[in-house]
């Protein structure tokens, strides 16, 4: 494919994968409701609340002021996880939960997508793997500055990006540990000092 076929094609298929990544978004919220798997924390929550307290005490303080309590008490929990084992189960909790209560749905997404993926190879030519807004922009932002000419230059020119970017960040991640390295070993020969 040529430049000015790519060009044509780039405009042909932005829209589309514009709305493909809308579509993506959709079926993430769905996948894993927030608000939904937050709410239905509440029920545990309250359960645990009202064994905490005898019926006496429980009607002392009424349901509404218990459920509200136990509304916080499930944001609470929800915060604490942010800590990565807890975020962990927390996803796949909040995964099940989509799964189950918007199953339907997700699966008309998925169709949706597929759709999408399609249309997007019919009418611009093009791989299904580049149908991402940034990849059609990277492209066209090699051949506006003239450092590729046509398809094969342009997905050289990302892959070589790509693994570029991916250098970078080891180097940056293996810059991070030498750095918390050296601040050990200053921490640890300022204590030996101190000890002799």
């Amino acid at each position: 494919m040529d430049k000015e076929q790519l060009r044509v094609a780039i405009s042909n298929g932005a829209p589309i994968a514009h709305s493909l990544s809308q579509l993506e978004r959709k079926k993430e919220k769905a996948s894993h409701p927030l608000l939904i798997s937050v709410l239905l924390m509440v029920i545990p929550v309250h359960i645990f609340n009202l064994s905490m307290y005898t019926d006496a005490e429980a009607d002392e303080m009424g349901f509404f002021v218990l459920l509200f309590v136990s509304i916080i008490g499930a944001f609470i929990l929800r915060l604490l996880c942010f800590l990565p084992i807890l975020n962990l189960i927390y996803f796949a909790y909040s995964g099940l939960l989509g799964n189950i209560i918007f199953f339907g749905k997700i699966k008309q997404l998925k169709r949706e997508i597929e759709n999408t993926y399609i249309e997007f190879s019919k009418k611009t030519g093009l791989p299904r793997t580049y149908c991402d807004t940034s990849t059609l922009n990277r492209f066209a932002y090699y051949l506006d500055h003239f450092l590729a000419d046509n398809l094969k230059e342009c997905a050289q020119m990302l892959d070589k990006e790509r693994k570029h970017n991916q250098m970078m960040n080891k180097l940056e991640d293996i810059h991070e540990e030498a750095a918390a390295a050296a601040d050990l070993v200053e921490r640890n020969g300022d204590q030996h000092r101190y000890y002799k």
